[in-house]
């Protein structure tokens, strides 16, 4: 109510994002306070349901022996190349590293730069402490890779990744950033559920992860530009359905 009536007040339109099935209050509301609404492409994430890594292994196991092998070999890959994993407590000496292989990363994979500022790494470290884990990959002194996970109540967000093309496609940086080591303190913190984004979503489910269903709602700043928009999110919500049944296809493949 507080940010409507600001949104009222300023004239602004309101945009709800990421919005998952489970909160139905937003769902049971949106019809009286006139929003129109889109399904958004499914979020990756996995259930933290097991007491150690070598439990979450034997849990793909128990899918296809593939996976876990694939697990097991990219660990042995890491170690193989010597690429070490640790925590960064301070990044303001190297924010302009961390930066440098976002950047790259992002023009690699979305076709564009990193929208952020350096600081962006010691500010997060400020204002959100330990809630906010910035995992490195090294090859002797030099930072291969990096990847920033935010977490609160029991859930864990994996929101950034960057990691140098050659060097970490030799040692599987990406995955063991990304997926195993992140996995491993949830489970040693007792974490319930990590969210890993909706990127290359066929990674992520050979990694046990499920889908979830999410969605968007807006509101115009009046009832009639609404209305004018909701054809577009009809188009929006088939395309989406539409995307969402090839992936429906992967999970049961």
């Amino acid at each position: 109510d507080a940010i409507e009536e600001v949104a009222s007040r300023e004239r602004l339109s309101l945009c709800m994002t990421n919005v998952l099935r489970p909160e139905f209050e937003i769902f049971s509301e949106t019809g009286r306070r006139h929003y129109t609404s889109t399904s958004l492409p499914s979020l990756c994430s996995l259930d933290i349901c097991y007491n150690s890594f070598d439990e979450y292994v034997a849990h793909l196991r128990s899918f296809s022996r593939n996976r876990a092998r694939s697990v097991q070999k990219e660990q042995r890959r890491c170690e193989r190349f010597g690429v070490t994993i640790e925590k960064l407590t301070e990044p303001g000496a190297i924010q302009d590293t961390l930066h440098q292989l976002a950047d790259r990363h992002w023009s690699r994979h979305n076709g564009s730069g990193f929208h952020f500022r350096p600081s962006l790494f010691s500010k997060v470290k400020e204002y959100l402490g330990d809630a906010a884990r910035i995992y490195i990959a090294k090859s002797d002194t030099r930072v291969i890779g990096f990847s920033m996970v935010l977490q609160k109540g029991g859930v864990a967000y994996g929101l950034e990744v960057g990691v140098e093309e050659d060097q970490g496609r030799e040692g599987a940086v990406y995955f063991n950033l990304c997926f195993y080591q992140p996995i491993k303190d949830a489970i040693a913190e007792g974490l319930r559920r990590i969210y890993f984004g909706r990127g290359v979503p066929q990674v992520k489910l050979r990694r046990g992860c499920q889908v979830q269903d999410v969605f968007l709602f807006y509101r115009a700043t009046s009832q009639v530009r609404t209305h004018l928009l909701r054809p577009w999110f009809q188009v929006h919500e088939t395309w989406t359905r539409h995307k969402g049944r090839k992936l429906e296809r992967m999970v049961m493949g």
